[in-house]
């Protein structure tokens, strides 16, 4: 019989490692012979739906090295009972790549254990030899798994895995936006040994998306010169409120990233040329503009050479996309100058519905909405 690995310790939650028997009793229907021989309650609602126990199971008799690279339940310290499971998919690949997955029962989800669970499991993934990053993949449709994502790190990387979307989250660029977690690893439920700090990315990480044409990512001081050489006088108000020169644009740069540094309504992206890295554009959501949490105001613009080529569209998908990972809005707002018919397009091309007219200060604005 294997030993099992030590338990990862978080401050709700014990992370268990499933031994082979254990993974066999369970795929045969036996949840109640699995409690006997861990301690824990395995509820009716199975922790386990969805995960591939043969697939793990298959793997651990090929190399039972593989034990804490395997399925961990989720125990609520509380109660002792399993409320979920956490699975990693194998130890580091060649490239030092770690695939993770998680899933929780119903009644115990909303209450950030999803987050506290996957936090501690990365944290000790990336503390072993070879790991480079930790990746997952996600349906397009699982909002909350790609919530949890965002508030991980997580970024889309363009790439696809048993056709679905990888996310990936890079350890070494964390630490600028990261918290500390505490978490301690121990050989069983009574004795703990040392507790130590890990850090994971803030829900305000710093993130980066890509559709294969463009790629949004925060803009800093080194896009400086390009936008200015890039922008016309539109975009030129929209940054700087009139005509810009390299101080107020550098500026306005440095207001923007600050705004990612505390986690500020304002989340502004650079749009790049995603072959060749050029800076063509911007999108911005503002979170707070509009004064209700389920609305969140987008501004656009792309330089005038790369006009007409369906990229703002693009921008506007790919932060839709961010919006709905990273917070509870439900609506993008669009509030457009009539006169400006070049971005009326813009809005009815992407789907966006015309539902009044308002009297802003900077004068009359056409409201566009569209569900995320």
């Amino acid at each position: 019989m294997n030993q099992r690995p030590a338990n990862i310790e978080t401050e709700r939650l014990l992370l268990v490692t499933l031994l082979p028997e254990e993974i066999e009793a369970l795929i045969a229907g036996k949840a109640e012979h699995v409690a006997f021989l861990t301690g824990f309650t395995f509820p009716p609602d199975d922790p386990n739906r969805g995960v591939d126990l043969s697939w793990h199971f298959r793997a651990l008799q090929a190399d039972r090295n593989q034990l804490s690279w395997r399925i961990r339940v989720i125990v609520e310290r509380s109660s002792n009972t399993v409320i979920g499971s956490i699975n990693l998919k194998g130890p580091p690949n060649a490239d030092g790549d770690v695939e993770i997955g998680w899933g929780l029962n119903e009644d115990a989800r909303g209450k950030g254990y999803a987050t506290e669970a996957s936090a501690a499991v990365i944290n000790w993934a990336i503390s072993q030899p070879g790991v480079s990053t930790i990746s997952a993949t996600i349906p397009d449709d699982n909002y909350p798994s790609l919530r949890l994502a965002g508030r991980l790190g997580f970024a889309r990387t363009g790439g696809s895995r048993r056709n679905l979307p990888i996310w990936e989250v890079r350890p070494e660029l964390k630490c600028e936006h990261c918290v500390p977690i505490r978490t301690s690893v121990s050989a069983n439920r009574t004795s703990p040994s040392h507790l130590s700090q890990h850090r994971v990315m803030e829900g305000t990480s710093m993130p980066s998306l890509s559709d294969g044409v463009i790629q949004l990512r925060p803009l800093t001081q080194a896009d400086a010169a390009d936008h200015l050489a890039g922008e016309d006088k539109a975009i030129a108000k929209w940054l700087s409120g009139g005509r810009s020169t390299a101080a107020t644009v550098q500026t306005a740069i440095e207001k923007f990233e600050e705004q990612w540094r505390i986690g500020g309504p304002r989340r502004a992206f650079g749009v790049f040329n995603h072959g060749n890295g050029q800076l063509i554009g911007f999108v911005e959501a503002n979170l707070g503009l509009l004064g209700n949490p389920a609305e969140v105001n987008v501004s656009y613009g792309t330089f005038p050479p790369w006009r007409g080529r369906g990229l703002a569209g693009r921008a506007i998908d790919l932060v839709a996309e961010y919006l709905r990972i990273a917070t509870e809005a439900r609506w993008i707002v669009l509030q457009i100058a009539p006169e400006n018919t070049r971005s009326i397009r813009v809005a009815e091309k992407a789907g966006f519905a015309r539902v009044g007219v308002r009297e802003l200060p900077e004068g009359q604005r056409v409201r566009y909405m569209r569900k995320l």
